[in-house]
């Protein structure tokens, strides 16, 4: 059995909407992954803003130049730093912190995923190097709420995968797991199946061979040609916990957090005018320095262009929709956070930062139509649409992450993680949130997990989000 290493977990927080704007802004994942401790398996762990004239340009659209409040600097580390709270506890967190919360896995969908071609993830730590020199087969995991399907294809996860429905689950191809294997339903797999680590069958397997280099826990019985397993074999109930937390009051709340950017931003500190990238029939570009910057939407035939010059986050009242070239551009150390209170359309070419940087670039949409992300030359990005239907045409690329309701794709899906966004939000000034406030998942800090509606150690992987592990008492994400 491969020794397990592991880099910095993901700070969890649990929001509700700010004081004064009404509703309720809550985020959180699911009850935990896993059944064994992993203790056992060894684990190691800007420049001035050039303004073009669209983004001078007098509407009649209302300019929102309030100051945000905030006793912390935005742009100081680990930012962009916004203000939530319950109405009654009201606290500042970090926008990195969101996205270390959201974005643990390669995908995650509410639903289901239904692919034509195979499903292959692998992961990276942008930190260390670009994918072409230090992608490995660990980190990438996949977590699956309700069914599997594949028609063509092996399917070969980079990390742990768990498979919640009670659907029964068909491989047509070869099953290669590089982490723990889940799957709550019956299993067929026609090729061979290969689990690096543990696995966990609430039905019955029928697998053309079966080799687990860990511990077998299964409800039903196991038909293979062959099976191999490393540790014990133990048959006994399994119940396989959603690896996605998808409940209506735990999901990021987009609406209202792009309602109070509307009246709490930074336009007017360079004369951004909310409607600057509305139906834009002629090339635009705009330039952001570090703040907080609202637009009524990005839209139109042809070429659009933000430059990124530092941390920000753009809220986006209504759609991201361009049926022309929409690009944005990260300076060296910049990165943002992209809040769609409608939807993400994308006709034409979207490019968010770069291959190999994706922990820089985060999506949040809070629309429900279907996305689709064009596949020529890879996607850039993390993506959050809980409410979505996300498509992958033909030959699909993501460098990044994809949380989405459902996930499609009539050819083949590449995804590649970053995990270098779980450790975005480390150097975030914000204090702790108030005490008593924690549910699995959410507000405990440095890999703490809530236990008992307090922040403290882990004793367990159950005590942990999703397919993250428990190590001496920290929640961390499985690298083999």
């Amino acid at each position: 059995m491969g020794t397990v290493r592991w880099t910095g977990a993901g700070l969890a927080v649990a929001l509700a909407l700010a004081a004064g704007c009404g509703g309720g802004l809550t985020m959180g994942h699911g009850d935990g992954g896993g059944g064994a401790d992993a203790a056992d398996d060894g684990l190691q762990a800007d420049a001035a803003p050039a303004q073009s004239d669209a983004a001078v340009q007098d509407d009649a659209a209302p300019q929102t130049d309030a100051e945000p409040d905030s006793t912390i600097d935005f742009c100081s580390a680990g930012g962009p730093i916004i203000q939530v709270g319950d109405g009654q506890n009201v606290y500042e967190v970090c926008t990195t912190e969101i996205a270390q919360n959201v974005f643990r896995n390669a995908l995650c969908t509410c639903n289901n995923v239904m692919l034509a071609g195979y499903l292959e993830t692998h992961s990276f730590d942008s930190n260390l190097g670009p994918p072409e020199t230090s992608l490995d087969d660990s980190g990438g995991a996949v977590g699956i709420d309700n069914h599997y399907s594949i028609s063509a294809g092996y399917t070969n996860v980079g990390g742990s995968l768990a498979i919640a429905g009670p659907q029964s689950v068909s491989f047509v191809g070869y099953l290669e797991v590089h982490g723990d294997l889940f799957v709550e339903a019956t299993a067929t797999i026609a090729g061979y199946t290969r689990v690096r680590r543990n696995a966990w069958f609430g039905g019955n397997v029928w697998s053309g061979g079966l080799t687990v280099d860990g511990d077998v826990h299964r409800e039903g019985n196991v038909y293979s040609v062959q099976t191999d397993i490393g540790g014990t074999e133990t048959q006994e109930p399994v119940a396989v916990a959603k690896p996605c937390d998808c409940e209506p009051a735990h999901l990021v709340d987009v609406t209202s957090m792009v309602d109070l950017a509307q009246l709490q931003n930074d336009n007017a500190a360079i004369g951004l005018n909310p409607n600057a990238l509305k139906d834009v029939l002629w090339a635009a570009e705009i330039t952001l320095p570090c703040g907080r910057y609202y637009l009524n939407a990005i839209s139109g035939l042809a070429k659009i262009t933000v430059n990124v010059t530092g941390r920000v986050a753009l809220f986006i009242g209504g759609d991201l929709n361009t049926a022309g070239i929409v690009e944005f551009k990260l300076s060296p150390g910049a990165e943002v956070d992209i809040f769609i209170k409608g939807n993400l359309v994308l006709a034409g070419m979207g490019t968010f930062g770069d291959k190999a940087h994706p922990a820089r670039t985060r999506l949040y949409v809070g629309g429900t139509n279907d996305i689709t992300l064009i596949g020529v030359g890879g996607f850039v990005g993390n993506v959050y649409a809980p409410r979505a239907l996300v498509t992958g045409v033909g030959y699909v690329e993501v460098y990044g992450s994809i949380f989405a309701r459902d996930f499609v794709s009539p050819g083949y899906a590449y995804l590649v993680y970053d995990r270098a966004i779980q450790q975005v939000g480390e150097d975030c000034p914000t204090p702790e949130p108030p005490a008593g406030t924690c549910t699995p998942c959410t507000v405990c800090t440095g890999g703490q997990a809530c236990v008992g509606g307090v922040c403290g150690a882990c004793s367990g992987d159950a005590d942990c989000c999703g397919l993250e592990v428990c190590y001496n008492g920290l929640c961390v994400p499985l690298l083999l």
